[in-house]
């Protein structure tokens, strides 16, 4: 399977969820990201480069982490998203999170792959409620899913998987 993890948000959980989803698929995880400690167990792809590299569009297995800036500030994002099997966007609940959310479901929907939303780090169900009602008065049948806040979760966000081993 092939995944992109991509959002016009920053800041959502991007690294995290791709690493997660990476070694859940015992897939590659491929990213465009800031390294950060986070995501130094993905494949670091540079800055400067127009291409991906053939290798990990060939995976069978393989997560890509993309963070999107703009609506076209990426130009291997279309190659990799056509390639891809699903599209997975993370959000959070903030008004501004829901409506760059939105965005870039619009700007994926033409390919017609399946996509799901992902609702993280809330922390009372209100919040993933509101969210989810926003999604269906925006979207044509969204695919919510949610990760609520724990503590688990904000360890591994802010100190990467490194504290479970001390």
């Amino acid at each position: 399977m092939k995944v992109l993890v991509v959002s016009l948000n920053n800041a959502v959980g991007k690294s995290a969820i791709a690493l997660e989803l990476a070694k859940y698929l015992k897939a590659e995880c491929i990213t465009n990201a800031a390294p950060i400690s986070r995501t130094g167990e993905c494949v670091q792809l540079e800055a400067g480069e127009t291409d991906v590299p053939q290798k990990h569009l060939r995976r069978k297995k393989v997560v890509f982490d993309f963070n999107l800036y703009s609506q076209d500030s990426d130009s291997r994002l279309e190659v990799i998203a056509q390639g891809c099997d699903v599209i997975v966007v993370p959000t959070l609940t903030d008004p501004q999170c829901l409506y760059l959310t939105v965005d870039t479901i619009k700007l994926f929907e033409v390919l017609k792959k399946p996509m799901m939303i992902v609702v993280n780090n809330f922390e009372n169900w209100s919040q993933f409620e509101t969210a989810s009602k926003y999604f269906r008065e925006n979207l044509d049948e969204p695919k919510i899913a949610y990760i609520k806040k724990t503590t688990l979760f904000d360890r591994v966000f802010h100190q990467g998987r490194h504290w479970l081993e001390k």
